[in-house]
């Protein structure tokens, strides 16, 4: 009998495929089995509580558990929304109301899903028609206030467990979420967030909540680096809560902006702007609207610099004058009002090194309001007030000795408050107050003869604390306060070689007294003074060849009036003066010991 073997191995190949047909059903059916969904019947306006089984001997196994729902009718874990459940102890039933994503008359299909050795096993699906939910609601904010890269907790019901169900905005700014929970959700700040205060936009399986608002901290300036500087310099702010993306820090110097070279969330360092005039004021960080301001002025230098200050007792009206590479500076007071401190001490200063050195004192004693100059390598000091009398003593000092002798008296009244000038051989000194009365006549002083003679009066009469220079052999002076109290603008020029005085350009910035003058460069430059004992912090430049003034400088020492100064190698060197202190109901001066140089 012959076997026929081909058909015998059909047989075979088909009995071997229905049995793994078999095999795969009854595996399904065994998943199906083992996770299961009950019919949802508990669902209202707040949610719906979703309740599902597992085979208890499985629960050891399984690694997580929940339901997972979508309007698809075969919904996984990639496609719908999904909560996980706490796994049973015992019995296999577990549950779960959620509160969230739920909509009104919107068919939802829902299955229990188990992960177990790794692998998903889903129940079959139940349908189940939404009637609303609750949704997420936020309680508060921990913190209310931050910075970036804080973590900010979001407390409040109704939210998902699973991080992906979760969106969290500050406005529009998406934050990362670290993790969530039943009732906290945790966010990262990142380091984009530029806004002084935003609302929380809490989003959870696709419902939507927001409450008021988070807070940047704002930022705070502790200390700089330097507090003066020119523009180009560098300098560093040290603080905190500074942004960490550049762009998103503003800092302002004089109100101009500052380039940031580099930062940190302590730290800008910063290129210092290029500015018309000086400054001296705060400097400030804006970061999201919030401004931060440095609890002292920074000085933005252009014209002027800062130096060491006078060694001796701050002061006011005191005198300066130049020979050589040494400067002198002394007398002066400190007070006014009530009380009246006057100075009789003299300063050398080198040029050359800087030092400062005590000399003799001015033979007088304490004084004030001295008019001075120097010819030939000798210093002349006289007029002014002691503390018994106004003056009309005139003295000459001998740096190489270190000696004072008095010459020839001033010619006419005691007085203080005096110009004085040099013009080729001879020094001229005039106007100020004295005999109760405002004066105007000027006299010339010759050293070889120790005489002195009197010259043309000043037209402008009754005129006094004004501000003066020379330039191209003339002297110009302009400014102050008449009898009446009245300020002037007007400004004179005399000419010592036909002993005549004319008008000169009017002075066209604020009005002032007790402003000082000099020349430098060819040009007049009045500096500072004040109106009824306010400041006011400016230098003028005045040229002779076109006669105009433009403002060059701002000051920014706090002292602006009866400065003493002197001239040396093109630069204007200024040193203590007068600032005011408001006291009581009436004002009184302070003594400054500031010391700067303007190098037009």
């Amino acid at each position: 009998m012959l076997i026929d073997y081909a058909t015998i191995f059909r047989y075979l190949l088909v009995c071997l495929l229905l049995m793994s047909l078999w095999g795969c059903k009854k595996e399904h059916a065994k998943d199906n089995d083992r996770v299961t969904t009950y019919p949802v019947s508990e669902a209202d306006s707040t949610g719906v509580v979703f309740r599902g089984f597992v085979m208890e001997k499985d629960i050891p196994l399984i690694s997580e558990l929940g339901f997972v729902w979508s309007e698809n009718p075969n919904p996984d874990i990639n496609d719908a929304y999904h909560v996980s459940a706490l796994k049973p102890e015992a019995g296999g039933e577990f549950s779960i109301k959620v509160s969230s994503g739920i909509k009104k008359n919107v068919t939802y299909y829902v299955r229990a899903y188990a992960i177990l050795n790794g692998q998903f096993l889903y129940s079959n699906p139940q349908s189940f028609e939404g009637k609303g939910s609750s949704g997420p609601r936020i309680n508060r904010l921990i913190p209310y206030r931050g910075t970036w890269g804080d973590t900010l907790q979001i407390v409040g019901t109704n939210y998902s467990t699973e991080s992906s169900q979760v969106e969290v905005y500050l406005e529009e700014l998406p934050l990362p979420v670290l993790s969530a929970g039943p009732d906290t959700i945790k966010c990262l700040i990142p380091d984009s967030f530029n806004k002084k205060a935003a609302k929380v936009v809490l989003t959870v399986n696709g419902q939507t909540t927001q409450f008021s608002a988070f807070y940047l901290t704002p930022p705070r300036i502790d200390s700089l680096s330097d507090y003066q500087g020119r523009a180009g310099e560098r300098i560093r702010i040290y603080g905190d809560y500074f942004s960490p993306v550049r762009e998103n820090n503003l800092v302002k110097v004089n109100d101009k902006n500052a380039a940031i070279s580099s930062n940190g969330t302590t730290y800008l360092e910063i290129e210092l702007p290029v500015d018309n005039y000086s400054s001296r004021k705060p400097l400030t960080v804006e970061v999201a609207g919030n401004v931060a301001a440095s609890e002292l002025n920074f000085e933005l230098l252009v014209y002027l610099t800062r130096m060491p200050d006078f060694p001796g007792k701050p002061r006011f009206d005191a005198t300066g004058v130049v020979t050589g590479n040494k400067a002198y500076i002394g007398t002066g007071r400190a007070g006014s009002g009530g009380e009246v401190y006057s100075y009789g001490d003299i300063w050398e200063y080198d040029l050359v090194s800087g030092a400062w050195k005590p000399k003799t004192n001015y033979p007088e004693g304490a004084a004030n309001s001295l008019s001075s100059f120097t010819l030939n390598g000798k210093i002349y000091m006289g007029t002014g007030v002691n503390m018994r009398y106004y003056s009309n003593n005139y003295y000459e000092y001998d740096p190489l000795g270190n000696s004072w002798k008095q010459i020839a008296n001033f010619p006419s009244i005691p007085r203080v408050e005096t110009q004085s000038f040099v013009i080729g051989e001879k020094a001229y000194v005039g106007g100020g107050f004295g005999d109760s009365r405002y004066l105007s006549d000027y006299y010339s002083y010759t050293p070889e003869t120790n005489s002195w003679e009197r010259i043309a009066d000043m037209p402008a009469k009754e005129y006094v604390r004004q501000a003066s220079f020379v330039l191209n052999g003339k002297f110009y002076i302009g400014t102050g306060l008449n009898s009446f109290g009245h300020y002037t603008n007007e400004f004179w020029v005399y000419d010592p070689l036909s002993d005549k005085w004319s008008r000169a350009p009017d002075f066209p910035g604020e009005l002032r007294q007790n402003a000082i003058g000099f020349s430098i460069k060819g040009k007049g430059y009045i500096y500072g003074g004040h109106q009824d004992h306010h400041g006011v912090p400016d230098i003028w430049e005045f040229s002779p060849e076109t006669g105009e003034w433009t403002k060059k400088e701002n000051i920014v020492s706090k002292a602006h009036w009866l400065n003493a100064f002197f001239i040396a190698n093109d630069k204007a060197y200024i040193i203590t003066g007068a600032y005011n202190t408001p006291y009581s109901s009436f004002s009184i001066f302070s003594g400054s010991g500031e010391f700067w140089i303007f190098e037009p």
